[in-house]
């Protein structure tokens, strides 16, 4: 099996409760729901996994292009969440010698625009003696 793409998670963290930009998140993602400090985490959180394109650079683009239309309230909201974080998964293989998946130029402007972070996260899908 061979180290492929699987999701983008957007990931946020925040002191206050962010309810006017959930609500924009449920016009797209119904279901999402924000969560209050508890004894593992902090702050209020939210998480969302974007499984709906085939490669990082696609879904990156696209979720970044419709986080750029958010209404000034809601963006007014965006700008006090102190963890904002686009995360892409893969899933790894040790049946390629290396993989490599560029992130365009262009996308990585628009996550900072957006004043998101980018992360990767490695899941090994394989066991190795």
């Amino acid at each position: 099996m061979k180290t492929t793409y699987i999701t983008v998670d957007l990931e946020l963290y925040a002191d206050q409760p962010f309810y006017t930009l959930l609500s924009f998140l449920n016009q797209k993602y119904q279901g999402t729901e924000i969560y209050p400090p508890d004894q593992y985490h902090s702050q209020w959180m939210a998480n969302i996994s974007f499984t709906d394109h085939s490669s990082a650079n696609r879904c990156l683009e696209s979720h970044c292009k419709w986080l750029e239309s958010m209404p000034e309230d809601v963006r007014k909201e965006w700008n006090n969440i102190s963890h904002k974080v686009m995360n892409v998964g893969y899933n790894t293989s040790s049946t390629h010698q290396a993989f490599i998946e560029q992130i365009k130029p262009s996308v990585i402007k628009q996550l900072a625009d957006l004043a998101l972070g980018f992360a990767f996260t490695l899941y090994p899908i394989e066991l190795e003696d």
